[in-house]
């Protein structure tokens, strides 16, 4: 499989370009225009002069507003376009009292919750990507693995990866990520499951927009409005 190549950076653990992939009739994602990946909060400096020689143009923040407020973003010079777009599913890392695996189940309600809920916030996603002046594009939440995975696993499908690709893509975030929170899992050994990518997670999403949307085609065209053509013009080669 190629593509989703990592960022290496001093204060950010997720940060990936999505080139490489092969999307529909053998087209390959273009390298250096798509970028998903956790907060800024800890970039450095020489992370963010990383960033702005890739250069990135558009950053969209998929984190509330208390996310927002505390742990705010450093921002590369050369970030024109900031955008929050708010998806509040509830503060996942605050529950008390789960026992055995049932935080498993809550992230699978919490994808289920994505496919239903915020359709508007990801048809505005799709909408910027689709806009040719958005130039390369960096989506993120905290972590940047149920927000972030979820439009990520939504943009590869418009351009045709294929869902086993878009299934592994998603999986790698558990591997990454685990650095950054590995303090909050040894204290919380019971959340363990809150930081990671099991494939029923996003699972749970696909089979919910199969069952109750007529399937990604369907869902992306009359859900979201997603221009896949344009998406497709723009991101692949």
């Amino acid at each position: 499989m190629r593509g989703n190549f990592l960022i290496e950076g001093e204060g950010f653990y997720n940060l990936r370009d999505l080139g490489g992939y092969t999307g529909i009739d053998g087209r390959t994602v273009k390298s250096g225009v798509l970028f998903r990946g956790d907060d800024l909060h800890h970039a450095t400096k020489k992370d963010l002069a990383k960033l702005a020689e890739i250069p990135l143009q558009t950053i969209i923040d998929f984190r509330d507003e208390q996310e927002k407020l505390s742990a705010p973003n450093q921002f590369p010079e050369n970030v024109q376009n900031y955008i929050g777009l708010e998806i509040q599913v509830g503060n996942i890392l605050d529950i008390i009292n789960i026992e055995d695996d049932d935080s498993s189940e809550l992230m699978v309600n919490v994808n289920i919750s994505l496919v239903r809920d915020f359709q508007a916030v990801f048809r505005q996603f799709l909408h910027i990507a689709a806009n040719a002046s958005t130039g390369p594009l960096f989506f993120h939440c905290s972590a940047g693995k149920d927000r972030t995975g979820y439009a990520a696993a939504l943009l590869l499908s418009a351009l045709g990866v294929d869902r086993e690709v878009i299934m592994t893509d998603y999986q790698l975030s558990a591997i990454y990520i685990r650095p950054k929170y590995e303090e909050f899992i040894q204290n919380n050994p019971i959340l363990a499951p809150l930081l990671e990518t099991r494939q029923k997670y996003l699972g749970a999403a696909f089979e919910t927009i199969n069952t109750e949307f007529g399937g990604v085609e369907n869902y992306l065209a009359a859900h979201l409005n997603a221009d896949v053509e344009k998406l497709r013009e723009l991101y692949l080669e």
